[in-house]
């Protein structure tokens, strides 16, 4: 194959925000695209941008059909941040981090406001690792014999140190394919699901697990380029950006989902 030239693109000396330079800019990809012979060119724009170049592309779709426009991963990736941290910081979360000496008080305040994107992820790994132990612990209390088949909680412990001990893709593809370890797991989701229907508090906490998890997936769907796993984070990211007063990203996401997909 002919060898690949990456090179920033002439600067454009203009406020980004214009629909005039925004229309300038797409003219510039669809000409680049022409020149390399490319079918489609696909160009990532941060949401403001991104809401005019689609206004402009959509009333001019046949000069710029080859154009595919997509949504900047890295701002998405903040404005959930910013909605985890507005959820459940005024719940604990703030004081949990501060008073396990995690952070401090003014460096929480903004990593929970999505402002540092490194710390808020790591603030949040580590929470989650906490509160998914607690919820483990929890289950393996309640947990008898009868319940498992057998299944004690001494084979629970040795199949997860194991695991611990050498983790690498071969075991833990067996771990997870192991028939003991599918029935604990499906018990695991069914106390969690009866805890949840008990206790506000318990459904609660667990939609912070469930919503790092969805942030993760979305890290992780980034950087491996898993398409199929984007498309299904930017579909439940959705319902969030609703429910907490993000009108732009929520007008964006659904646009840029509804695209995507069809």
């Amino acid at each position: 194959p002919p060898r690949a030239a990456i090179g920033y693109c002439p600067v454009i000396n203009t406020s980004p925000t214009e629909s005039s330079t925004v229309y300038t800019l797409l003219c510039k990809s669809v000409d680049m695209a022409t020149q390399g012979n490319l079918p489609f060119v696909v160009v990532v724009l941060d949401q403001a941008i991104y809401a005019k170049a689609t206004e402009i592309v959509l009333q001019r779709q046949e000069m710029f059909r080859s154009v595919v426009l997509r949504l900047g991963e890295f701002h998405t990736t903040m404005t959930l941040l910013c909605i985890i941290g507005k959820r459940f910081r005024d719940a604990g979360l703030h004081s949990l981090l501060v008073e396990a000496q995690v952070s401090g008080s003014a460096t929480a305040n903004l990593a929970l406001a999505g402002k540092h994107y490194y710390r808020a992820v790591r603030f949040h790994k580590v929470v989650l690792e906490a509160m998914e132990r607690l919820r483990w612990h929890s289950f393996l209390d309640s947990l008898s014999d009868e319940e498992l088949g057998g299944i004690t909680r001494t084979k629970t412990s040795d199949a997860l140190m194991e695991l611990r001990a050498c983790i690498s893709p071969d075991n833990l593809r067996r771990l997870v394919e192991d028939p003991d370890l599918q029935a604990i797991y499906g018990c695991y989701n069914v106390y969690c699901s009866e805890q949840c229907s008990k206790s506000k508090m318990f459904r609660f906490w667990s939609s912070y697990i469930s919503m790092v998890r969805l942030l993760l997936d979305f890290v992780r769907s980034i950087r491996t380029g898993n398409w199929d796993l984007h498309m299904s984070c930017v579909q439940a990211m959705l319902p969030w950006c609703f429910a907490y007063d993000r009108p732009n990203y929520s007008r964006s996401l659904s646009l840029y989902w509804s695209q995507m997909v069809n």
